[in-house]
């Protein structure tokens, strides 16, 4: 008995791109042979096929495979989806990234699109988690904010309870408004405004020394703000 094979929609550049990504290859191999309701991408597979230059598209099958890839509620094939974006997805986000107030109309006429489809392009990319939200911009010391400071914190133990009541701690201290955990001698590094240096020492004394399990509290004060957010930058740049 015979059995035709799958298809797979891909564009123009595929040929030439197969040949030089085996990634590419694999995955497009495995869409081909494996019944659509069945399909997976490995997260292993998108790994391996991060920071290529050129996109491809997967047609309704990849579409599925991207769908299917789901571990924990969390898609384990969104990597491939963030890899397969093209120029105008990343023209996009970053309009939207300068100015989140922009209307439809308006973004897509900055990307050369018509509305419509400008509209579904932003509705996938906020339903694939990629548009994490919209935010508003505010100046610090029009709020009474003129002091940031980046604190260094250290922990005497690593142990998954005690880290777990450290970042519990942080996440209540309103002041705090970045935290990140840190490789090197440094375990967390905390971005704190506030509206003064006697503010600031108030916090210490009430707040940071009473998280737990601390071995060393560092302080820097930030002069000023040479380089204001900005979009990230396109992926291997």
């Amino acid at each position: 008995m015979s059995a035709t094979s799958p298809t797979v929609s891909v564009d123009a550049e595929m040929p030439r791109m197969l040949s030089a990504n085996p990634a590419q290859t694999m995955i497009v191999a495995i869409i081909a042979m494996v019944p659509p309701s069945a399909l997976v991408i490995p997260p292993v597979l998108c790994a391996l096929y991060r920071g290529r230059a050129h996109p491809f598209r997967l047609g309704e099958r990849g579409k599925q495979a991207i769908a299917n890839s789901v571990s924990g509620g969390r898609s384990v094939g969104r990597t491939c989806y963030e890899l397969v974006m093209d120029s105008t997805d990343i023209a996009i986000l970053r309009e939207l990234q300068l100015d989140g107030r922009l209307t439809n109309q308006d973004l897509a006429e900055r990307v050369g699109l018509s509305p419509s489809p400008c509209l579904r392009r932003v509705r996938r990319l906020e339903a694939e988690g990629i548009i994490t939200g919209y935010v508003a911009t505010v100046d610090q010391g029009s709020l009474g904010l003129p002091i940031t400071a980046f604190v260094r914190l250290r922990l005497n133990t690593h142990a998954e309870d005690a880290v777990a009541e450290v970042e519990r701690r942080i996440g209540e201290i309103e002041s705090i408004v970045e935290a990140h955990l840190m490789a090197g001698d440094t375990d967390y590094l905390l971005k704190i405004v506030v509206a003064s240096l006697e503010s600031y020492e108030e916090l210490v004394r009430t707040a940071l020394r009473n998280i737990p399990n601390l071995s060393s509290i560092e302080t820097s004060f930030a002069f000023g703000l040479t380089k204001a957010r900005t979009p990230l930058p396109s992926a291997g740049r």
